[in-house]
């Protein structure tokens, strides 16, 4: 039993890994899919629906990138500090608009509050 628990574990981060590797080649359907399978395997895996909401503002999916940036952030995620990290910006402030640049494409005002607000 436990070497089966290791060996989802193990799985989870495979998925996870190839997930980010399709986000970052810019195949997002199929980076949904993975980091989705990642989730269904450990449902409280934090940094899987991280990388999954990131990917979902790809696609101009805001309803699924807020739930699950907000899930996320409810499992402990630092999420502010993740984007800008994602966004590779020092100001939280200024990675929306880097993310917004790259893509080419205006986040939704809710959204972006979410990503560049800290919490005291």
């Amino acid at each position: 039993m436990t070497k089966a628990i290791e060996l989802k574990i193990q799985l989870t981060d495979i998925y996870i890994a190839r997930g980010l590797a399709y986000r970052n080649k810019n195949e997002y359907d199929q980076a949904i899919q993975d980091l989705t399978k990642a989730i269904e395997l450990k449902e409280d895996y934090a940094e899987a629906y991280l990388d999954r909401g990131l990917t979902w503002l790809h696609l101009k999916k805001w309803q699924e990138a807020k739930s699950d940036l907000t899930a996320a952030k409810d499992m402990g995620q630092d999420i502010v500090a993740s984007f800008s990290q994602y966004t590779e910006s020092v100001q939280y402030t200024e990675s929306v608009a880097n993310f917004e640049q790259r893509t080419g494409f205006k986040l939704p005002e809710d959204i972006a509050t979410m990503l560049t607000e800290i919490e005291n």
